[in-house]
């Protein structure tokens, strides 16, 4: 952990150095910082042992870069809202129970992160820090996410991984420019339908929580790349629930019985992995998916592959280990990219045979 402490430290201080040159002093002391105030634009009190910060931070008018992490700071003073000119602000790993009212005071802010925190709630005034573009909240233990979120029209990065939360906001689907959303380990078990209206989502990681099924909805997200929904409920991909410029799929550990045919339409996917559900069959036409390389279906229940899946060119990845399969075909030979072949776990007799027709493939048996 010290190790990783030092990492962070340095790379705020080279990220900030980087952005602004040699003419702004960091404080690493706060006792010396209030004696400068108006000259005070970049605070670093990472790592110090802190246990509160006075109301004076108040008189550190052009303050723009705020480092309190790894401290014990139990809470913020309400005086931190007259930071009107901070951009950046980060409390990580401190003991925080709340965020003071005033938070939304800070209307220049750009990015902020608490994480690992006790935090419980997130103020109404967040929706008021409108320039925000990064926003972690992991590692806390939020129940609910406030309705004015839905104002922070240029959030691009949102992180709300391991908290208690049950349900999202419809505003939601007010962050227009978000690309990143990550609800990992949470209790949540439906998405709201407003998911669809985040136009410019790229990635969306909601894995580890209590999801039965998709919305519809989520075929409307045009520039979404990659969904990662293992560890949920799920025992089916409902027809066309996913769009179509998809590249990185995964949904292990669920209690997938059908992989539905249209599945084979995200002609995009490149890495789709199914592993640990009840999957009995391979869709047929699965070779429509052309950009497919890694195919990762370990711990199902398939007992036959279809043909066409050797005729798919790109393919460097087959994992099927632990299923019932008891043949290979020859055809496999075809498969010229094939650098992996994982078939441990199956009834596989003639495993020789194979090595001899795959000769530059690593096949794990």
């Amino acid at each position: 952990m010290t190790t990783n402490k030092g990492l962070w430290i340095l790379l705020l201080l080279f990220q900030t150095f980087n952005l602004f040159g040699q003419d702004y002093k960091h404080y690493t002391s706060l006792k010396k910082a209030l004696n400068k105030k108006d000259k005070v634009y970049f605070l670093h009190l990472d790592n110090k042992e802190i246990e509160s910060i006075p109301p004076d931070i108040a008189n550190l008018k052009n303050l723009t870069y705020c480092y309190l992490s790894f401290n014990k700071l139990k809470e913020l003073p309400n005086e931190i809202g007259e930071l009107r000119k901070l951009k950046r602000f980060t409390v990580h790993y401190n003991q925080l129970n709340s965020l003071p009212e005033s938070i939304g005071n800070l209307t220049e802010l750009e990015w902020f992160q608490a994480d690992e925190n006790n935090l419980i709630e997130v103020p109404n005034g967040i929706g008021n820090l409108t320039q925000l573009t990064h926003l972690t909240l992991v590692g806390n233990r939020l129940q609910r996410v406030p309705p004015t979120i839905g104002e922070l029209i240029n959030l691009q990065f949102f992180e709300l991984r391991a908290n208690d939360l049950t349900e999202l906001p419809q505003e939601i689907g007010l962050l227009v420019s978000l690309k990143f959303l990550s609800l990992d380990s949470n209790k949540i078990d439906i998405l709201p339908k407003t998911i669809g209206d985040l136009q410019k989502l790229r990635t969306l990681n909601i894995k580890n929580n209590k999801i039965v099924e998709l919305p519809q909805e989520i075929s409307e997200l045009n520039n979404l790349t990659h969904l990662t929904i293992d560890g949920n409920r799920l025992t089916t991909f409902q027809e066309i629930v996913l769009p179509n410029g998809l590249q990185w799929l995964t949904a292990t550990n669920n209690d997938i019985r059908k992989i539905d045919n249209s599945i084979t339409n995200l002609n995009s996917l490149t890495h789709i992995d199914l592993s640990d559900n009840r999957i009995t069959s391979i869709p047929k036409g699965i070779s429509k998916m052309k950009e497919l390389k890694n195919l990762i279906l370990r711990g199902n229940e398939i007992r036959q592959l279809p043909s066409d899946l050797f005729d798919m060119e790109k393919l460097e990845t087959i994992d099927i280990k632990n299923n019932q399969i008891s043949e290979i075909p020859g055809s496999i030979k075809n498969l010229k990219n094939l650098k992996y072949l994982g078939l441990n776990g199956n009834p596989i007799n003639d495993i020789e045979s194979i090595r001899k027709l795959l000769p530059e493939t690593t096949v794990d048996f």
